[in-house]
């Protein structure tokens, strides 16, 4: 389901179903229009890739995202096993001596 402006000029918004399967996630929340400013060279490769380019371009700005929010969390992650290292590695070989192997 996708709203959009009435075509009429009224006011309100109106549902459009799309039955696509491939862009099925692009057609189903509602969107702001925007602009945005890109070398040709990149534009030219965008458009060999998808003919629908505000899909191409929600699908990586989602993934960049995603990857940032990894990045993040893997980060916190280092973190908190960086404070904590002495005593895990303490607690390894105590494990290792205990089983004769340390």
């Amino acid at each position: 389901m996708l709203f959009a402006l009435p075509e009429d000029g009224s006011r309100g918004l109106r549902m459009e179903y799309s039955r696509t399967s491939s862009n099925s996630e692009y057609n189903n929340t509602v969107r702001t229009k925007t602009s945005v400013t890109l070398p040709d060279d990149l534009l030219e490769k965008i458009d060999r890739t998808d003919s629908n380019r505000s899909s191409f371009l929600e699908r990586a700005a989602r993934q960049y995202l995603a990857c940032l929010e990894r990045d993040q969390r893997e980060k916190q992650d280092l973190a908190i096993l960086n404070a904590q290292a002495d005593r895990l590695n303490e607690e390894a070989l105590d494990v290792l001596e205990y089983q004769d192997l340390g």
